[in-house]
């Protein structure tokens, strides 16, 4: 499956549902029991950050924190949510010019079934991120009570979407002198402000 990437703009909206719904029609059948599983498919830290983050912001969005878990990486697990690489799922990264250092996103979910994936380890970080965000969440500010998450049922998220960055190099700049309490808690949240 091809998705094309035109001037770090995503996929034309026919293109991108038309692969969401090739890379959906590959998963095996979504597990019998509710809640929402999430499975990993490339064992990396950044991705399994991205499993944890998920599991606690949808626990927090059905109430109950036992709503959503990760699921042990083993052969023949089914997740509802599957997170890993481009290459895991048939995602191409024809247009990304070098997958390693250059961030792209891949997320085709219906009814919180589908696969959130990336062209490297931490582009998988920031699509959970924009997942979350298609869901209703937000990080207004850092810290903790800068976090908004709305609470609302979990069995029934569908996001799709593919993007890339526009720059290979981001980040967030202080410029005026800033208490270490405020810089400290910025950094906390740093890959949700990339």
């Amino acid at each position: 499956m091809k998705v094309s990437w035109s001037l770090g703009v995503a996929a034309s909206r026919a293109r991108l549902f038309a692969a969401a719904a090739a890379v959906l029609a590959a998963l095996p059948p979504a597990p019998a029991a509710g809640g929402v599983t999430i499975g990993i498919k490339s064992p990396h830290s950044a991705i399994e950050l991205a499993a944890s983050e998920l599991a606690k912001h949808l626990g927090l969005m059905a109430g109950d924190n036992r709503a959503a878990a990760v699921l042990p990486r083993a052969e023949g697990a089914v997740a509802s949510l599957q997170l890993g690489l481009f290459g895991d799922f048939g995602v191409s990264v024809a247009g990304v010019a070098d997958p390693a250092r250059d961030d792209a996103i891949y997320v085709a979910v219906r009814d919180s079934r589908g696969v959130i994936a990336g062209s490297n380890p931490r582009s998988v970080l920031f699509a959970a991120y924009r997942f979350l965000e298609a869901a209703g969440c937000r990080w207004i500010r850092p810290g903790p009570d800068g976090d908004y998450v709305p609470r609302r049922r979990i069995d029934d998220l569908t996001v799709e979407l593919a993007d890339r960055a526009a720059y290979r190099f981001r980040g967030t700049t202080i410029r005026a002198p800033t208490a270490w309490t405020t810089s400290s808690r910025r950094s906390s949240g740093a890959p949700r402000w990339a």
